[in-house]
């Protein structure tokens, strides 16, 4: 299994370089997280149609709901947790992966929501691939992270 985690940027040079976007996604036998924010200018699924092998979700680099000061926009905005029903989503995607799945899954920086969700797909189906540990884990990955093993117990 190759899990494979992006920044939204990052993520977007990958798929312009080759040629992935909505009329060709589904040629590819490579899966795709796309976690959102939800709000903001940066906020736009990069995949706008559905796809059996793309799933997009919509939440912030938070724990809970609440109001939050965007620096890089200098606003604030409300800010949305992962739900209970978004994990199941997730897991239910997740459980549809093999061990010669190539996963890409992406957020808007790269740095807590989808290394959360890599490291949680590496870790459950056991083929972690040994990565450095973060110094600084933000409490939204262990979060996202609890969540998900909740919702892959209860499923």
């Amino acid at each position: 299994m190759n899990v494979i985690t992006y920044s939204k940027s990052k993520f977007i040079d990958l798929a312009v370089s080759r040629n992935i976007n909505d009329q060709t996604v589904e040629e590819f036998d490579e899966f795709f997280i796309c976690i959102e924010p939800t709000g903001g200018p940066d906020s736009t699924d990069y995949f706008l149609s559905p796809h059996p092998n793309v799933l997009s979700l919509n939440f912030d680099d938070v724990t809970e709901d609440h109001k939050k000061w965007a620096p890089d926009f200098h606003m604030w905005f409300d800010a949305r947790a992962m739900k209970k029903e978004q994990a199941d989503i997730l897991i239910n995607f997740i459980k549809r992966l093999t061990p010669n799945s190539h996963v890409h899954v992406y957020c808007t920086k790269g740095i807590t929501r989808s290394k959360a969700v890599g490291d949680f797909i590496r870790e459950e189906l056991l083929f972690w691939d040994e990565q450095k540990p973060v110094d600084q884990i933000p409490d939204s990955y262990l979060y996202i992270k609890n969540l998900l093993r909740e919702s892959w117990k209860s499923t």
